[in-house]
This record gives C-alpha cells, structure tokens and sequence, in this order.
C-alpha cells in the first residue's frame, strides 16, 4: 500500500485549490457588498429587526432562534441583492448620472458580469424563499423588481414608491415574521401600517436626484409637482406619519408609558427629517435627509419588537 509524503505535489495542489477558492468566495462577498451596501439601512436592516420582534413572540431554545435569524438574514441578503442586480443592470446611464460610485460605472464590476450573477441569484433567491415557506412573497418581490426595472414602475412617483416600496414592504416584514416565527399570526394591521408610511415618506428619496431624473424624463414627484410644492407635500405626509401610526398601533390598546415614548421618538424623528427636507435643499443635503428615513423605520419597528415582547 501506497501513501503520499509530506512533501508530495498533490497536497500543496489541494492547499493551493483551497486558497483560490477561499479567495474566490471572498472577492465575490465583496463584491455583493459593493452592489447592496447603499441599501442595507433601507431593505436589510429593517427587516431583521422585524424578525427579531416575531421572534420574541415564541418560545423556543436559543439555538433555534439563532437559526431562524439566520435564515433571515440569507433570504434579505438574496432579496436586496437580486433587486440591486436588476436595477444596476438597467440603469447604467442613470448611474453614470446619480450614483458613479456603483459597482457597474466605477469599472468594478462590468455589465456581462451582473447578468451572468443576475441569472444565479434571483432563481436562488426564489429558492430560499420555497424552502423557508415564502414562496408567495418571494416570488411577488420578483415580479415588482421586473414592474419596476422592465415595465416603466420606476419612472412615475406612485408605482416608484407607494408600489414597488410599499407593496415591497409588505412582501418583506409578512416574510421575516414567517421565517421567524413559523405558525404564528402576521400582524398584518402592523405590517399595512409600516408599509404604507413608509411607502409615502419614501417619496423624499427623489428630491437628490432631479438632474438625472429629469434628463431620463421620470414623473417623480418633485418633477411633477415642482420642487417646492413637493417638498410641502412631503413636509404634511412626514408630520402626518406620527398621527397614523398612533392611531393604528398605539390607541387601540391604550396609552402606556413604552407606547407615549413610541410616539414621541417616532414625532421628533419625523419632525427632523421635515425640517431638514424643507429648509436644506441641495442634492448632497436632500441625499443625507433620505438616510435618515430608514432610522426612522427601524425606529417603528424596534418599538414593533418590544411591543411583541
């Protein structure tokens, strides 16, 4: 019987193929994150946060809970990265324009290169979803990616945000809650409320964008509105937020002191994002008030979490 020595070829062999594999595997982590890493607060974080609240609601060993978050933090990974994918993919010029830093027009990723990772990524997205039991909401956030980056959603401010964000919203927290805590009921009045206040706040993203979007001959709400009827608009929605969500989640099961702190963050946040939005105007200002739109969504729903708790 044969064996090899320690310094026979075939081992190095391995130990190199292993290194290039890990290096390969690390280039490619890098690279999603390069093509996600602007909307990670927006479509990532929030909905962990979300799963962790359906989490609380169940009893079970911490090992599972783990698991669970796990699974969760895969399918919003695969979920952001399969919509980022398609929309880097169809909007190089626009790109080019708004955003320079993304993956495609800064040359660190080339156009055939996010097709042939698009081809991959979105059928395992969907298979994440069929095996964590979303196969519904997975296969919905599909269909408003190809609404929004191939039948025109994008270019008007309605389908753009109250469609795509806010139908997009509700295919998101019903799937962390089912990941989470699977035979649990959906707070569905929780989730519409969430998702619709956002899906109309979410109108403030399109006020750094004008040049681009005007060129493109998008409808978005600064562009059909004008900038500063838009802007009162979006003010009166922003200081309307408070009040509905108070109405929704707070005052059908009374005033405690955890939901008067809930509606006083929630009320000074969106006091701030108004304010900013209506008295600091240029594309750089207007980019870093939008930022703050999805602290305040994980706001609502970390009170969400100790509300379940």
């Amino acid at each position: 019987m044969t064996s090899l020595s320690s310094t026979g070829a075939a081992p190095d062999l391995d130990l190199r193929n292993l290194s290039a594999l890990l290096a390969a595997a690390r280039d490619e982590a890098r690279l999603s994150h390069l093509v996600v890493a602007r909307d990670l607060p927006a479509a990532v974080y929030p909905a962990l946060l979300f799963a962790v609240a359906a989490r609380i609601t169940v009893a079970g060993p911490l090992l599972d809970s783990g698991l669970a978050l796990l699974a969760c933090g895969a399918y919003f990974w695969l979920f952001l990265y399969s919509f980022c994918l398609d929309n880097q993919i169809t909007g190089v010029d626009e790109d080019r324009l708004n955003k320079p830093d993304r993956a495609i027009p800064s040359g660190r990723l080339t156009l055939a290169g996010a097709r042939g990772r698009q081809r991959i990524v979105a059928p395992l997205f969907f298979a994440c979803g069929l095996a964590l039991g979303v196969p519904l909401q997975a296969a919905a956030w599909l269909g408003l990616t190809a609404l929004n980056h191939h039948a025109g959603w994008d270019r008007h401010w309605l389908t753009k945000n109250l469609g795509v964000v806010g139908l997009g919203a509700i295919a998101q927290l019903s799937a962390a809650w089912t990941i989470a805590a699977p035979g649990a009921p959906v707070p569905w009045t929780s989730i519409l409320a969430l998702s619709g206040t956002l899906g109309l706040a979410m109108c403030i993203q399109d006020f750094r964008d004008v040049p681009g979007d005007r060129l493109l001959r998008r409808r978005t709400l600064p562009i059909a509105l004008g900038e500063v009827p838009a802007r009162a608009v979006c003010v009166l929605l922003l200081l309307a937020l408070p009040l509905v969500l108070h109405l929704v989640l707070v005052a059908p099961h009374g005033v405690t002191g955890l939901e008067a702190v809930f509606d006083g963050a929630v009320a000074a946040a969106s006091l701030v994002i108004a304010a900013r939005l209506w008295t600091l105007r240029t594309p750089d200002e207007d980019d870093r008030t939008y930022r703050l739109l999805p602290k305040l969504y994980c706001l609502e729903i970390a009170f969400t979490a100790l509300f379940a708790a």
